[in-house]
């Protein structure tokens, strides 16, 4: 594990200033959500993922259109909200089944332990599934 980089309260303060270190190190940032970010120029960005990008822009602007016109849009509003789910669903799976990954939770749970009894207080930790998870 990596010492963390805002180890004091100015740093908290100013944690923008360390963005770049930290998204440096973030597995998660630069395996799943860099990849997902739409930046300059757009039409490029869009095209790196198409069948997520285009499929979201699609229902969206589909929920749009309808709510222009008053029409309903029941049937369609959440299916960009489901392409992502399904996008993240997958995500859980694959880092639940990944012997790293759970070896890093583990050593963050074992960790938080240590810390709270270092601290006198009781380590709790509470794991709230997603809607799909259930």
């Amino acid at each position: 594990m990596l010492e963390n980089i805002i180890n004091s309260e100015s740093k908290f303060s100013n944690y923008n200033l360390y963005l770049s270190e930290i998204q440096n190190f973030d597995f998660f940032y630069t395996k799943k959500f860099k990849k997902e970010l739409l930046s300059f120029p757009y039409f490029i960005s869009i095209l790196k993922n198409p069948k997520r990008n285009i499929l979201i822009i699609f229902w969206i602007f589909l929920s749009i259109f309808f709510k222009f016109f008053r029409k309903n849009t029941s049937a369609i509003e959440f299916k960009a909200k489901e392409i992502i789910m399904n996008i993240n669903l997958k995500w859980r799976l694959f880092l639940f089944n990944d012997d790293n990954t759970l070896i890093l939770f583990k050593k963050i749970l074992e960790d938080y332990v240590k810390f709270s009894k270092q601290n006198n207080f009781k380590a709790i930790f509470i794991f709230f599934p997603q809607k799909d998870d259930v």
